[in-house]
């Protein structure tokens, strides 16, 4: 068993439709009956889901068994790493040790340990199938729906979002990639990776020479899966010359970040970034006082290595979170990736000069993949808070207090008749985030817009700007940035 366990040829119309046609095919009674559960694991009408011989694939590693459900072969649980628990912590990810018996590819591995959501209403969970799933460091494991083990079919690598600190492959019900191998022909592929504190910490200080990448290895562990699957997919029917990376909101941001890294160059020839790319990052002395504050509060020597890979990983992650919270300065104005001012410190990627050399997007168009395809796209309630929903008194006088009260009055006023349709006030809040106050656009959608400027100056063979239509924002939920996924997907 494991440790832990000829070009690509989309036109721009089958590019931009591939995504939005799975949703429909979703949507239709006739197919209802070929979505997967996430929830409670249950499959479609019984006898559909069998583990016959065929499903069974190899890998580099050894032999991996999945199961077909309603036509399609699914491998869930893929290791493509070793556990990064222990004495792996922040160390890049370690390839594994082969096996000689089947490996049980049949339900999803770990998700990165993280903090939960705190959800504010039932309609949340309810609407979006929520399942935050299980924790363990063991957790660098990939998804694969495919319509056959043979032939030679574009590839879908899909990155799912909560920012770099929190999410998984499959929170979502829409994350199941039956559809897109069912009614496609594609190959689709998720991954789960290092999120947080445990993917974004830098300990080259505390650790030495072997820790130098240990600030960006929630991004290495994304180049690793790339490398497995140009290594692997062709055994499960797919062309690892048609590989196209794509994410929304934190996964949008993953993939921009990939489009820069030079380790990652030639592993995907498409990517899509959808309500999330681009930022300003922080550089690598900002995440190094990171480190030190950290290790300042826990009562720690400067090189105690040791206690921080033997330490509870909730205790970590709040030791963590209270040492960014110390260096960043309170929030004030417009915020977002794309927002004005030196970059925040925290959990993401940073500027570390070997495997991020620039802030993609933000600083420009990385040359490494001037010539990939790129579509991008946004909702209209990109900056829908959930635990935040304000009544129209409220959000009145919030504004009356950040603006004064014509320039709040005459905000109100425009987003009104702009957005009639926006009857709630917290469909209205919402949107007034999106667009902004000072600014024609608020950071996200400024970014958005940015991407496909600087696409278009880095000379990429396709560019796409996609604004979603509006969607009519709901008491609770509105038209957020992962709405999109049940069309996405």
């Amino acid at each position: 068993m494991p440790q832990g366990p000829d070009s690509l040829k989309f036109n721009r119309r089958e590019a931009m439709l591939l995504s939005v046609a799975a949703g429909i095919g979703m949507a239709s009674a006739r197919d209802a009956k070929a979505s997967d559960d996430v929830m409670t694991a249950s499959h479609q009408a019984p006898g559909n889901c069998t583990t016959p011989r065929s499903a069974i694939a190899n890998t580099q590693y050894g032999k991996v068994r999945g199961f077909v459900d309603g036509g399609v072969l699914t491998f869930k649980g893929i290791p493509y790493g070793q556990t990064t628990a222990g004495e792996n912590r922040w160390l890049p990810a370690k390839p594994l040790t082969p096996w000689k018996d089947e490996y049980p590819a049949l339900v999803y591995g770990a998700n990165c340990p993280q903090t939960l959501h705190p959800w504010t209403a039932a309609e949340q969970t309810f609407l979006q199938e929520w399942d935050d799933g299980w924790q363990s460091e063991e957790m660098l494991k990939l998804n694969i729906w495919t319509p056959s083990l043979t032939g030679k079919r574009a590839v879908m690598f899909y990155i799912h979002g909560g920012g770099y600190s929190f999410g998984s492959s499959y929170e979502l019900a829409a994350h199941e990639g039956a559809q897109m191998a069912r009614h496609h022909e594609v190959v689709q592929v998720s991954v789960n990776h290092r999120l947080n504190i445990l993917g974004f910490l830098d300990l080259a200080e505390i650790g030495g020479a072997a820790y130098e990448d240990s600030v960006n290895v929630g991004m290495t562990d994304l180049v690793a899966a790339l490398k497995w699957v140009q290594e692997n997919v062709a055994n499960f029917g797919g062309d690892p010359d048609r590989v196209m990376i794509y994410g929304q909101s934190g996964g949008g941001s993953k993939v921009t970040t990939l489009m820069g890294i030079p380790a990652a160059a030639g592993l995907f020839h498409r990517a899509a970034a959808q309500s999330g790319g681009g930022g300003n990052i922080p550089a690598r002395e900002q995440q190094r006082e990171v480190a030190r504050v950290m290790m300042k509060d826990l009562g720690l020597a400067a090189n105690d290595l040791a206690s921080l890979q033997k330490m509870e990983w909730s205790k970590l992650i709040a030791a963590g979170n209270a040492a960014v919270a110390k260096i960043n300065p309170p929030m004030r104005g417009p915020f977002g990736p794309f927002a004005p001012g030196p970059p925040r410190v925290g959990w993401s990627p940073c500027v570390d000069g070997s495997n991020i050399n620039l802030r993609s997007f933000f600083d420009a168009a990385p040359e490494v993949s001037k010539n990939v395809p790129m579509l991008i796209g946004s909702v209209s309630e990109e900056s829908n808070q959930m635990s935040s929903r304000p009544t129209e008194e409220e959000w009145s006088a919030n504004l009356t207090k950040a603006y004064g009260e014509q320039k709040a009055s005459a905000l109100i006023a425009a987003l009104k008749k702009s957005y009639p349709k926006k009857g709630h006030p917290h469909a209205l809040v919402y949107v007034q985030r999106r667009v902004g106050t000072e600014h024609p656009f608020d950071t996200q959608q400024r970014g958005e817009n940015g991407q496909a400027q600087t696409r278009i100056e880095g000379r990429a063979r396709l560019c796409l700007l996609l604004h979603l239509a509006d969607a009519d924002a709901g008491r609770n939920t509105g038209c957020m940035a992962h709405s999109r996924l049940a069309v996405l997907l």
